[in-house]
């Protein structure tokens, strides 16, 4: 059970037990010591020399904080240093008290275990028995037997829905039902001060999410409704949170009548999938907007930042909801910690009011605020925003599903690795109305963001906003292209970022402007890479593109070299291997100096990877190896490590795929990459981002060449394997269902199915959608069925016409077994694609 399971739950057991007498509430006030029955009788005797106490200052709710934090069963680092100091107060001013506070620690730990002891048995499956819980930590009074049995339930809840999950994964079945709400085309609109006048101009239309605030319609009475998810709201930014722990702020917006109220306490922790399914439906096919952020936004600064990121939340919705006339608006902020359902919050509205009309005066004058803490059960609506936090933390299979099916993520529910910082955007619409020149160094941060190419995106839609201004300001233009020209003088060049960055310019160029050379190499880059995208180039750019590289050459070797390197990646994904190696080729020619020591090496890893790809082991085998040489050489010792187990790892591969190499030479230069095989089970077992491509290495590793002892460690942990998202995930599951066939036929299957159902998430390219269609077809050999295999074989020949030989063997399922399986993936999937 999490803290935050323990800590909703906290108050009302309290309450519980103070009605029984067994603690005094709240309110009440504890006796000196000499007249409690936990304190020890010598304390009596002090008198005189007893310290002063602080006028007021009576112990009763220290005790009760302390009891709290005490029946809290994982703490944060910052409860503990809490927990702490608040014994160490407590002892300095109530010394007499001592064995008094202790008995309150081992009641409050007391009241803790049994809870976790009886989620634990829900969360297990297993039987709940409150006699064996009083046989285990005393015996439990009729009332605290009714708030046992509710922590019971809840893991029971828990326990129903991973059982639902595994069972839909086993059967094939959607793990959520969800759909997304149609996209709404709607004008959004940003501030800018015209002519010392902060109007709201339209921006351009934009695919937004039908949930989006942007494409709501006005209404003279607004409900938001604020919960949260996580349990880390203060960490320090260089603490690595998990992200099922990680912070995050979740408000829907709710016009009169637009949703109906849940019935009864309603809270996704207590039901199964298919009932969380149904209300995030209503929120989707709802007149009702959905916002979310991190509390990773909020600036950091000692103390409790949960308010800081509710203001966060209220910011935004306050400069996104539609108004047209006055407009009221009611916050409802389900109550946490010491901000309760009592605290006054005319301050927060006041705060959140002046912020607002700083850049949008007339939107401030309005809107009539007003913020109320509700406690868990006080509002019908607030199960919705619940539903919303309980699937943003993502802590199951079918939670994440359930997200990606929605659609919210990234549109709605501002992802911090994925958009632009949610204050920091929120401070730049506030400048850029108030007619503040956009700092070129914060552009160069946001253009190149992923989201920023997303339509449906904040930072999409403030980026076309500027753009619109920067057409007919060649001053703040050339701003711009000044930053990109600094960074085009840096070594190594960020070529992703500079592309992002001399497209977007280019898109808003004033008539009286014109791209330098070195940018429009680059923006020719990014059209070739469109055009290899589409299967395609036009001749004019192809030849353009030739003569400024040439043009360019002896001013900007290593730009060239590292453009030529971008473009023979596109190449390859497009399966024209041999048009990629005579691509790279010439730069041989040349000694190491001239595109630089680091995309030397690349070339010739480039080049190696050509080699393999076509089976040309021996070849491949000495490019890499020469690769290494000019790594070793690097000044950057740490980017050298990361080239050089790189460069290693296509070694491994290419080892692991000649017939002429031994096994005992494979897996000596697996353990260059990977380290210790006898730590394989471990790695088996993480799901950390940095050892994925380990992880791949090895299992790609155990279905192609022998090594039992390692094979059976990891299959021996097979109930701890970790799982991820993105590639190379998908070919983990494949390789592991290959590794149990023999072992579990059912399991090695739906190992298969897993993995074609992370290569086929939307937003995949048609590179991890062809391995999705390797998968599928590798559980065709043992039975399963493959819906729509024909359609999908076609849009991939289409899609990559370079390979469609190698597709059109997708129309044959393999022979069972694994080294059929592998003998197929080869044929299809050459080299580092499998």
């Amino acid at each position: 059970m999490n803290q935050n399971q323990t800590d909703d739950n906290f108050q009302e057991l309290w309450n519980l037990l103070a009605a029984e007498g067994e603690v005094p509430a709240s309110s009440l006030e504890i006796e000196p010591a000499s007249n409690s029955e936990e304190a020890p009788k010598a304390n009596s005797e002090a008198g005189s020399q007893e310290q002063p106490k602080e006028p007021g200052m009576k112990p009763g709710s220290l005790l009760h904080d302390i009891e709290r934090l005490a029946s809290w069963q994982n703490k944060s680092e910052e409860d503990r240093q809490k927990y702490r100091a608040l014994q160490t107060f407590f002892l300095e001013h109530f010394p007499e008290q001592q064995e008094a506070m202790q008995a309150r620690i081992r009641k409050g730990q007391r009241f803790g275990a049994v809870k976790q002891f009886a989620y634990q048995c829900g969360f297990d499956g297993d039987a709940f028995s409150i006699v064996e819980a009083d046989a285990r930590y005393g015996e439990l009074s009729q009332n605290l037997q009714k708030a046992v049995r509710e922590s019971f339930e809840k893991g029971l809840s828990s326990c129903k829905r991973r059982e639902a999950e595994q069972k839909a994964i086993r059967s094939g079945r959607a793990l959520s039902s969800v759909r997304p709400k149609v996209k709404a085309k709607k004008p959004t609109s940003v501030g800018k001060k015209e002519k010392f006048q902060n109007k709201e101009p339209e921006m351009p239309k934009a695919d937004l999410h039908g949930n989006d605030l942007r494409a709501l319609e006005p209404a003279k009475q607004w409900t938001l409704v604020i919960d949260e998810s996580g349990t880390v709201f203060d960490a320090d930014p260089r603490e690595q949170v998990k992200a099922s722990k990680a912070g995050r702020f979740v408000g829907v917006l709710v016009p009169e009548g637009g949703l109906e109220p849940l019935h009864g306490e309603w809270h996704a922790v207590n039901n199964t999938s298919q009932l969380i399914d149904e209300v995030t439906q209503r929120i989707l096919d709802g007149r009702v907007g959905v916002l979310g952020v991190e509390s990773a936004s909020v600036p950091y600064s000692q103390g409790d930042r949960w308010l800081d990121g509710v203001a966060l939340l209220l910011d935004w919705v306050l400069r996104l909801m539609p108004v047209e006339g006055a407009t009221s608006l009611e916050v409802l902020i389900e109550q946490r910690g010491d901000f309760t359902h009592k605290q006054p919050w005319g301050l927060l509205q006041r705060d959140c009011l002046y912020r607002l009309a700083l850049a949008f005066p007339e939107r401030a004058a309005r809107i009539h605020l007003k913020i109320r803490a509700i406690r868990k059960n006080e509002s019908r609506l607030n199960g919705y925003a619940d539903a919303l936090a309980f699937t943003w933390a993502r802590t199951t299979a079918t939670s994440r599903e359930r997200l990606k099916r929605s659609g919210l993520a990234n549109t709605c529910l501002l992802t911090a690795n994925n958009c632009i910082n949610a204050r920091e955007m929120r401070e730049a619409w506030d400048t850029f109305a108030q007619g503040v020149q956009i700092d070129p160094l914060r552009w160069w941060e946001w253009v190149r963001q992923p989201a920023a190419r997303e339509p449906s995106t904040l930072l999409h839609g403030f980026l076309e906003a500027l753009a619109r201004e920067t057409r007919e300001d060649a001053f703040l233009w050339q701003s711009f292209m000044a930053e990109v020209k600094r960074r085009m003088a840096r070594t190594p060049v960020d070529l992703a970022s500079l592309e992002a960055a001399v497209d977007w310019l280019q898109s808003c160029k004033p008539d009286s402007e014109k791209l330098p050379p070195l940018a429009r190499m680059v923006w020719l880059t990014v059209e070739h890479a469109r055009a290899n995208h589409e299967g395609q180039i036009a001749v004019a750019h192809s030849r353009e593109l030739t003569r400024l590289e040439s043009d360019l050459f002896d001013e900007a070797a290593p730009m060239v070299c590292h453009a030529q390197l971008h473009r023979a990646v596109q190449m390859t994904n497009r399966y024209a291997f041999e048009k990629a190696e005579a691509l790279l080729l010439p730069w041989l020619d040349h000694p190491a100096a001239v595109p630089g020591l680091r995309y030397y090496a690349h070339v010739l890893s480039s080049l190696g990877q050509h080699a393999a790809f076509q089976g040309r082991f021996q070849v491949a085998r000495a490019r890499f190896a020469k690769a290494l040489e000019p790594i070793a050489r690097l000044s950057d010792r740490a980017q050298a490590l990361l080239d050089e187990a790189q460069t290693r790892a296509y070694l491994s591969i290419v080892l692991m795929d000649d017939p002429e190499a031994s096994d005992e030479e494979v897996w000596r230069e697996v353990v260059q990459v990977i380290g210790p095989l006898e730590k394989a089970a471990a790695l088996s077992r993480t799901n950390d981002p940095a050892r994925r491509y380990s992880l791949h290495l090895l299992l790609r590793g155990l279905c192609l060449r022998k090594n039992p002892d390692v094979e059976q460690a990891v299959v021996d942990c097979v109930d701890r394997w970790a799982t991820g998202e993105g590639h190379p995930w998908p070919l983990i599951q494949a390789y592991r269902g290959l590794l149990m066939m023999e072992r579990d036929q059912a399991l090695g299957i739906e190992l298969l199915r897993e993995g074609a159902l992370l290569a086929e998430a939307p937003g995949q390219g048609p590179t991890v959608a062809l391995i999705g269609a390797c998968i599928r077809n590798l559980a065709t050999a043992y039975g399963e069925d493959w819906p729509g295999r024909d359609k999908q074989i076609e849009t991939l020949a289409g899609q990559l016409p370079a390979a469609k030989d190698r597709i059109a063997l997708l129309h044959t399922p393999p022979p069972a077994g694994r080294a059929a399986a592998m003998r197929f993936l080869s044929q299809v999937l050459p080299f580092n694609f499998h």
